[in-house]
């Protein structure tokens, strides 16, 4: 039969047995915590690169797109008539432009005239795609 002191020493050994476990399962969580911390850090860094570099890159497009007023189409190109009312905004003209096939975009349109200066009168206008913005803005702007 087991002694008193015996069956306390393996209850002694027991705790310390269980402390020691303990100990180990929470070193291992720490590790784990900071290797997902860790990851997750690496991630947020990396979609914030990848965000500007994409960022950085849509500027850069756009801003050639504004700065070398490119044409849809080659020399003769194809005429189209659009008709611009009294009060129409320049983003819808530009819209309609674009919906048209005589610009890229309405947004380097807006861009390309409020850099110019130009204001768009109302009337009817022959427009050719192998027109700039430029040269658009500038047949638009024209008293007849």
């Amino acid at each position: 039969m087991p002694s008193s002191q015996d069956s306390q020493a393996d209850r002694i050994r027991q705790r310390l047995e269980e402390q020691e476990d303990r100990k180990e399962r929470e070193a291992a969580n720490a590790i784990l915590t900071h290797g997902f911390n860790l990851v997750f850090k690496l991630a947020v860094v990396a979609a914030f690169a990848l965000l500007i570099f994409y960022g950085m890159r849509y500027a850069y497009s756009f801003g050639y797109s504004v700065f070398t007023t490119p044409t849809m189409e080659e020399a003769p190109g194809k005429d189209v008539s659009i008709t611009i009312l009294e009060g129409q905004s320049v983003r819808s003209v530009g819209e309609e432009l674009a919906e048209n096939g005589l610009v890229a975009g309405s947004s380097i349109f807006v861009v390309q005239a409020k850099i110019y200066g130009y204001t768009i009168l109302p009337g009817t206008y022959t427009l050719n795609t192998s027109q700039t913005i430029y040269e658009m803005l500038r047949v638009m702007s024209e008293k007849k």
